[in-house]
């Protein structure tokens, strides 16, 4: 009996100094290496997350810290936006999207999906993929952007991006005439710059991402 209670006395002892000494590793976003928040995923597994929270929550700029190894797992920048939520034994990361799902108005979407666990040797693992929920358009809402996108004037403004978006979102519904117009996109809108090139820029990498996804079924 004096046995069991010692090793239960060592074992929460070493998982109060796991606590106390993780911390995140040197990395890009922050300078602060105190936690955040601290992650409890079972028999003494823990992850650490250091960064920016936004006021609805949710994470930019922020890295992810294997409290056993004691390395980065993960990292996340300015642009990005993310929820992070414990599942029992699983840390979930949502990375999120701001496209015009529905008419012009942005919405708020799943994007990307990251799954981080241990293993039996207390080992972390990740899974990480795209959203198989992804909002599709329809083939009538494909064939009003394709219309509007032909009857559209080369104005560079927001509109513009509005449907730069619409043509992506046309572009993974599998539509290969909005994905045609997407990647003509900057021929039509000569001077893209700024914080609309990095935009037309960031879905394009989105695009490259579901295509890879899409040869990987």
């Amino acid at each position: 009996m004096k046995k069991i209670m010692f090793f239960i006395v060592v074992l929460l002892f070493a998982n109060s100094l796991i606590a106390q000494e993780c911390k995140c590793q040197k990395n890009d976003y922050t300078n602060d290496l105190k936690p955040y928040s601290l992650y409890d995923l079972g028999k003494g597994n823990k992850i650490a997350l250091c960064g920016y929270v936004n006021d609805d929550n949710t994470f930019s700029e922020f890295v992810l810290t294997d409290c056993n190894s004691k390395t980065n797992i993960n990292s996340w920048g300015a642009i990005e936006t993310c929820s992070v939520e414990l599942d029992i034994d699983t840390l979930i990361v949502n990375e999120f999207a701001f496209l015009p799902v529905d008419n012009d108005e942005y919405q708020i979407v799943v994007w990307y999906i990251y799954k981080y666990s241990y293993n039996e040797k207390n080992e972390i693992q990740q899974k990480s993929f795209l959203n198989p929920n992804l909002p599709k358009y329809n083939q009538k809402q494909i064939e009003d952007v394709i219309k509007r996108y032909q009857n559209a004037s080369n104005k560079l403004d927001d509109n513009c991006m509005i449907l730069a978006n619409k043509l992506f979102i046309g572009a993974i519904s599998g539509n290969l005439e909005a994905k045609k117009y997407f990647l003509e996109f900057p021929n039509k809108y000569k001077g893209l710059d700024g914080a609309l090139s990095e935009e037309y820029h960031d879905l394009e990498a989105m695009l490259g991402v579901w295509e890879n996804d899409q040869k990987n079924k």
